[in-house]
């Protein structure tokens, strides 16, 4: 497959560098002065434009359907079945390395002794890396999620509502594809999703401001560089909410529109040229506002910083329990929680924190993102001062503080997900 598209991007999880197969392009030097990329070329932001963008969303939507190898898989008998307690997908094939991280440790698929993802689990797919897996189900039920290149993501189990169970997919950037069978989303045929009480999908998609619910044929959820979301169905249907409660639904050709800050929209796919006109277009608005939207997700992520901060050092202040917790569980050992007030409130500070590691999560992700458009890559790299290409250097020293704090942060939300795979309720009854 032709990959040049892919050489002007970079991974937000690459700290800055340009990925293997090739080196960003030198920028021209900006012709303007001034804050942001207003009025510049793609080419003197060191970023794709949008015929770029049309190759680099083709390539990424066809290498989801041309896979590598299948993954060798065990028999279910032997010992290299998946735990009960925790396998939510079966892993089918991939392309590229993707990376898994269990346990607060980096995992490689191809070298996992089970190909199964358990709940908690973080998914990354870089440029040409592509995972498809199977969903746990109770053997009538098929459906497949293809996790598109450049995601970043996590599974775990969730209770919607009282007696149903579905994976939940905690969208942190990316995109994915979704495919569920007939018959395995019970009562879906003819019903009214949006009031029925009928819309039993097995799977949940999270984005940071709704929620995708996938019907019985094959949904994708597409995100651009400025958070917005694309969702169609090329069969089938999606109930698209967001989190204010408004709802719309994808099917018959109409796509349903999210973009930040806006209410959603259901447009004709063919009216906006297809999933690669839309992202084009996405991408060349960005262009020309990149500096305003910026500004905001950096106030976004300062909030969720201090908030997360606050919040992390009184779960550090009982580090001396859940530290023992994850030692014994990672040497195999049973882990003794106990029922007591050291669970209780461990739970509690949890529940506390999540909200605020979600939200800088997501905001450390597009950050990285809106910097391929609003600095150059290689002085990013090599922590040049940008003052004499840039007009906004405060936006460049943001950018590099927030790529320095990116190890230690992803290490802290890696930890949380590890506390919560140790301490979920047993009946897997996760809000």
């Amino acid at each position: 497959m032709d990959r040049d598209y892919r050489k002007a991007r970079r991974s937000p999880e690459a700290g800055g560098r340009a990925e293997a197969g090739g080196r960003a392009g030198t920028p021209k030097r900006a012709g303007t002065s001034g804050s942001g990329a207003r009025g510049r070329s793609p080419e003197t932001l060191g970023c794709p434009g949008g015929a770029r963008a049309t190759l680099r969303l083709a390539g990424a939507l066809l290498v989801a359907l041309v896979f590598g190898a299948a993954i060798p898989l065990p028999a279910e008998s032997s010992p290299g079945s998946p735990d009960g307690r925790y396998a939510v997908a079966r892993i089918e094939a991939m392309e590229g390395r993707p990376v898994i991280v269990r346990r607060a440790e980096r995992e490689w698929p191809e070298l996992m002794a089970t190909p199964y993802l358990e709940t908690y689990d973080y998914l990354r797919t870089d440029q040409g890396a592509t995972l498809r897996a199977t969903l746990s189900g109770d053997g009538r039920e098929r459906t497949t999620l293809t996790i598109l290149p450049d995601s970043a993501l996590y599974l775990r189990r969730h209770s919607p509502t009282p007696g149903r169970q579905v994976v939940l997919i905690e969208m942190i950037a990316g995109s994915v594809r979704v495919e569920v069978e007939p018959g395995s989303a019970p009562g879906l045929p003819g019903s009214d999703p949006s009031g029925s009480g009928e819309w039993r999908a097995p799977l949940l998609l999270r984005y940071r401001d709704l929620s995708v619910e996938p019907a019985p044929g094959e949904v994708t959820a597409l995100q651009a560089p400025d958070g917005s979301v694309l969702v169609w169905a090329a069969a089938g249907r999606a109930l698209v909410e967001h989190r204010d409660g408004r709802s719309r639904l994808a099917e018959n050709g109409r796509a349903v529109e999210y973009r930040p800050g806006r209410s959603l929209r259901t447009r004709r796919l063919a009216d906006l040229g297809g999933p690669e006109g839309w992202f084009a277009a996405r991408e060349e608005e960005l262009l020309e506002d990149v500096a305003s939207l910026f500004d905001r997700e950096r106030r976004r992520y300062l909030d969720a910083h201090r908030e997360f901060h606050a919040s992390y050092r009184r779960l550090l202040e009982r580090r001396a329990v859940w530290y023992e917790w994850m030692r014994a569980d990672r040497v195999g050992r049973p882990v003794e929680l106990g029922e007591g007030a050291e669970l209780a409130e461990i739970r509690e500070l949890l529940e506390e924190l999540t909200p605020a590691q979600q939200e800088l999560e997501h905001s450390l992700y597009r950050i990285a993102g809106l910097a391929e458009y609003l600095v150059f890559p290689e002085q990013l790299v090599l922590g040049r001062d940008q003052d004499e290409h840039e007009g906004d250097s405060s936006a460049a020293r943001f950018v590099r503080a927030t790529a320095g704090e990116r190890p230690y942060l992803r290490e802290r939300f890696h930890t949380i997900r590890y506390l919560m795979r140790l301490t979920a309720e047993p009946t897997g009854d996760e809000s």
